[in-house]
């Protein structure tokens, strides 16, 4: 906690020296870079379990690992409609923003040709994959049928914002999984007021694979392995970051294991006192198992089958994303301050409307992730720190902020951390700040 405080100060005090003196020297970059990974370093430090408790089953501060019964049809209907109406509420004011914004005679669907990959899933759709291209084909194939049925931007506007819905009731049930009733509706308001949400009812792939993700997660919680195999083959056509799930997979399925080969159990603890001898010869099914491990091929085969039949190159692996990506510590943190810090008359816009709120969501996310790791669940864990070196390492640093409603975890952190003062000030801090994310992106400021 004092570590992170430390930094987090350390950053204030840097920035504000930016801010008076207009420094363009490269210390303050390298500063954010390495801040943002030392912070990272906390977390992953704290994160980690100690003595006889195993690191990626169990957490003493979380309930015991069992399957929660799914809540009453009246309360999913209820949360979800406070949902719906949220989104629709969102869906509202920026279609009011649209028609007040700078260029309010500019059609919905020219609104969203701006800066979002919108028009390259659109042309795909209707022209398929010439040549190689990095976009998934799930996303592409649901853009073609919304463009059969109609005006496939609005229609890709109303889908998202159904499934939206549908990631804040998953992200609830995920969420007690681990937690009470109380931290799960919790979670799923930090999920919906986190700055870059709005993202989630644009017409790009986010909201699906956000919403396959959180259905994945599920489905290996619940052990339902062949569940997980299908929609795990579905999110790797969406995305190939999606790889990054089969880490929480594979620590299920070994946490799976050692609850079936050890009957000791001390307060929701799980002890590894069970050899791998025990595991592969004393297990109540083998062949179950390695059906289970057949299950987290899901996702590779997707990607697989994108990169071998889309791009037509058998030869790319699907690490193909994180492949593309730069060098994390000295590259994209480092370049964003020093786009900000250089901005000249012209390139101002988007250094205020993308790369400032991007830098701002890096440290929220590395910070919150250090202040509340003592909350996580073990098999998230390495999840969450890959996540953050990867998707936050991505080459284009100002549209890292899309993908942060897909670190569903550090909602559950921070919802368990946060006293009931606390996190109504978190809620509107993040809520002020997405009213600037938001207002400039429905004015058509360089928001990605």
């Amino acid at each position: 906690y004092y570590v992170s405080i430390f930094f987090i100060a350390l950053i204030f005090l840097f920035f504000s020296a930016w801010f008076l003196q207009n420094d363009s020297s490269s210390l303050l970059p390298a500063f954010f870079s390495i801040a943002a990974g030392a912070l990272i370093c906390v977390f992953i430090s704290r994160s980690v379990s100690t003595e006889e408790e195993v690191f990626f089953i169990s957490n003493k501060n979380l309930k015991r690992n069992v399957i929660p019964e799914a809540p009453e049809l009246k309360t999913f209907l209820l949360y979800g409609g406070i949902f719906a109406a949220w989104i629709l509420l969102i869906n509202v004011w920026m279609i009011i923003g649209f028609k007040l914004g700078a260029t309010p005679n500019a059609s919905f669907s020219e609104r969203f040709n701006f800066y979002l990959d919108s028009p390259k899933y659109l042309n795909l759709a209707r022209n398929w994959y010439g040549s190689e291209s990095e976009i998934y084909p799930f996303y592409v194939a649901l853009t073609g049928l919304y463009d059969r049925i109609g005006s496939p931007y609005p229609i890709a506007v109303f889908v998202n914002g159904v499934l939206a819905a549908g990631c804040g009731l998953l992200i609830y049930y995920l969420a007690l999984f681990d937690y009470d009733g109380q931290t799960a509706l919790k979670s799923a308001a930090l999920f919906f007021l986190f700055p870059s949400a709005f993202f989630l009812i644009t017409p790009v792939n986010i909201c699906v694979l956000a919403f396959l993700s959180l259905t994945y997660v599920v489905a290996i919680r619940s052990r339902k392995w062949g569940t997980s195999f299908a929609v795990g083959f579905l999110a790797g056509l969406t995305d190939g970051i999606s790889i990054l799930l089969t880490l929480i997979a594979a620590a299920e399925l070994l946490s799976s294991i050692m609850e079936d080969s050890t009957d000791k159990r001390v307060e929701g603890q799980i002890r590894l006192d069970v050899t791998p001898y025990d595991i592969i010869n004393k297990a109540p099914n083998t062949a179950a198992y390695a059906a289970r491990g057949a299950s987290l091929l899901g996702i590779p085969l997707g990607i697989l089958f994108f990169q071998s039949l889309v791009r037509k190159n058998v030869l790319l692996t699907f690490f193909s994303f994180i492949n593309e990506t730069r060098t994390f510590f000295y590259s994209n943190i480092f370049d964003a301050v020093v786009f900000i810090q250089t901005a000249t008359d012209v390139s101002r816009p988007a250094a205020l409307a993308s790369y400032l709120p991007a830098l701002a969501l890096t440290f929220t996310v590395s910070a919150a992730l250090a202040f509340c790791a003592k909350n996580v669940r073990g098999t998230y864990a390495p999840y969450c720190a890959a996540f953050f070196l990867t998707a936050f390492g991505a080459k284009n640093y100002y549209a890292v902020s899309k993908y942060i409603p897909l670190l569903f975890p550090m909602f559950f952190m921070l919802a368990k951390s946060l006293k009931e003062i606390n996190f109504f000030i978190i809620c509107a801090i993040f809520f002020l700040i997405y009213i600037y994310y938001f207002t400039n992106f429905i004015n058509g400021a360089p928001v990605y």
